[in-house]
């Protein structure tokens, strides 16, 4: 064995050459026999993988932490792919912190009055522009706060209507959504139909009567193409 090793130090050029000559030569029967073994080891590969990685996780985070700095434009551009071909993985981790961090979040939220406001118009305007929030705020979309809002309808309280008992009443599109003709927040008829001058405080009955009925004349945008 001491005489191989000495023989390979003084021949490295060659054998070099000759291991690059080889892999050419047998490129697919060796990618073959890798992916074979890896298929047959991936479970101890990953065990392996963990291990090293735990023996070396300070240092691991640290250089992970550095490259992100350094290479901002790589790793966006890589999450972006990994996303894109893991849509499922995505939208598994989504449930899985939803579940263990958003749920109570967001029951403590909708357990006052302005957390219900803005659950509903967030809600709202998700489901009317099909999904296209793209991770917005409903305030940015409209032009104004939820501050606004809520002050606005107090304005228009009917008799007996308070904050305490919102879900008794709704917000009420005086012109019906059904009416206007958009699908995305840049549409003129997006802000008309969700301009504070075409919202009002309605009681749920009188708001499920009145359903999609236009109460007035109106005309909606033209047909938007596509």
């Amino acid at each position: 064995m001491e005489a191989r090793a000495k023989w390979g130090e003084e021949n490295a050029d060659h054998l070099t050459e000759y291991r690059k000559r080889y892999y050419a030569e047998n490129a697919e029967e060796i990618l073959a026999k890798w992916r074979a073994w890896h298929g047959e080891n991936k479970e101890h590969l990953k065990e392996k993988k963990a291990e090293r990685y735990m023996e070396n996780r300070e240092a691991n985070l640290l250089y992970a932490a550095q490259y992100r700095e350094e290479n901002p434009e790589k790793v966006k551009a890589a999450s972006a792919k990994w996303r894109d071909e893991n849509p499922e993985k995505v939208k598994a981790g989504w449930d899985e912190w939803y579940e263990k961090n958003g749920k109570a979040r967001d029951a403590l939220r909708r357990s006052t009055p302005r957390g219900r406001v803005d659950d509903a118009m967030g809600n709202g305007i998700y489901h009317a522009i099909r999904g296209r929030k793209a991770g917005r705020r409903w305030e940015s979309l409209v032009g104004y706060s939820l501050d606004d809002l809520m002050a606005h309808l107090e304005r228009l309280f009917q008799p007996g209507m308070t904050w305490e008992n919102y879900g008794q009443w709704h917000i009420d599109h005086k012109t019906p959504k059904a009416a206007f003709n958009y699908t995305a927040p840049e549409h003129i008829d997006f802000k008309r139909c969700w301009a504070l001058s075409n919202l009002q405080p309605l009681w749920a009955e009188d708001n499920i009567r009145k359903h999609a009925r236009l109460e007035k004349p109106f005309q909606p945008s033209l047909p938007i193409a596509g």
